[in-house]
């Protein structure tokens, strides 16, 4: 390791993210997948997603996307919010790249979350245009 660069890079102060971390340890669990299930289904470590759950780094945009896509159909987000949570979930993994809000709206239509359903999708998404 280099002088001065932590591994840690959940804050500034590079202590761990645990908001971030504790926020994936509830979706993971409230889906029923273990740590090396995930792991596997997202194509990363075991140990990556270890620290994630630890707030110790953040997964990539495509790795956070397919994690999402997992999560929707559990009924891991609270109901008729799923749009509003997942965006606060990308916001805190302090991704570099704009949630896209296209791909968004694909997936909650393809779980069933419509606005005839009362998902507040259109409530949610008229705020951020």
């Amino acid at each position: 390791m280099r002088e001065g660069k932590s591994l840690l890079i959940g804050s500034s102060y590079g202590e761990p993210d645990f908001r971030f971390g504790q926020l994936m340890l509830n979706l993971r669990t409230a889906t029923g997948l273990t740590q090396a299930k995930l792991a596997e289904l997202l194509g990363v470590s075991r140990h990556a997603v270890g620290e994630w759950e630890s707030g110790q780094s953040y997964p990539k945009p495509g790795h956070l996307k397919n994690f999402i896509a997992l999560c929707l159909p559990q009924h891991s987000f609270t109901a008729r919010r799923e749009a509003e949570e997942i965006r606060a979930l990308w916001r805190v993994a302090r991704q570099k790249v704009l949630l896209d809000e296209t791909w968004l709206k694909s997936l909650l239509e393809a779980a069933g979350f419509t606005p005839d359903t009362g998902s507040g999708w259109t409530d949610s998404c008229q705020k951020y245009h």
